[in-house]
């Protein structure tokens, strides 16, 4: 090693490191933005498949798919949800809206997922109809 090149791998890496850094985080930021975009499309279809049965008597939809959220999203930070019913009342569709949080905290707040899911109505009808 020449005398000139001394500590010229420190300085290389005061430059390299932070990029490398950023990568990462990125990469982890977007694998729980993911997971957590799952999680909400499990609880719109969890909330809509209660909406739709009509053996389910007194369960919430709207609760169940907030509690889902509530007990398997990662960086979630709070859920809303609203059911519909299309059709003449034969779907029934849940919308869920998660808001993530962010690695970094209250710097940058994250993106508001948004899914929905529709599902048919249960319902009983007789021979010939």
């Amino acid at each position: 090693m020449r005398r000139a090149d001394r500590g010229s791998l420190s300085v290389e890496l005061v430059f390299l490191f932070p990029v490398v850094l950023l990568m990462v985080f990125l990469v982890v930021q977007g694998a729980c933005w993911w997971y957590d975009r799952q999680v909400a499309l499990s609880a719109a279809r969890e909330g809509a498949a209660i909406a739709a049965d009509s053996q389910k008597g007194g369960q919430e939809p709207v609760a169940a798919a907030v509690d889902f959220v509530d007990a398997n999203a990662l960086l979630g930070g709070g859920a809303a949800a609203v059911p519909t019913t299309t059709d003449n009342d034969t779907k029934v569709t849940m919308t869920v809206t998660v808001r993530v949080n962010s690695l970094l905290g209250p710097v940058w707040g994250g993106p508001d997922i948004t899914v929905t899911a529709t599902v048919p109505v249960e319902r009983f009808v007789g021979v010939g109809q």
